[in-house]
């Protein structure tokens, strides 16, 4: 049982340890704050989701979604 929470928690560590780099280099303004410690728990322990959504958006943008039609 040990086990299988070590192999989720490590992926869910790195990734908020990514997420938070990225937000507080590469960002400004609200979203480039440094980060709380139940941001960073959020992060690492439903990394799934969070993931996800940073997939998704990433798609969305990279792909013209939020572009403006003029």
């Amino acid at each position: 049982m040990i086990g299988y929470f070590i192999w989720y928690i490590i992926p869910g560590l790195l990734w908020a340890g990514f997420l938070e780099w990225f937000t507080t280099t590469k960002l400004e303004g609200v979203f480039g704050q440094p980060w709380r410690m139940p941001e960073r728990l959020m992060h690492s322990f439903f990394w799934p989701l969070s993931f996800l959504k940073f997939i998704i958006e990433f798609l969305k943008g990279l792909f013209g979604y939020y572009d403006e039609e003029e």
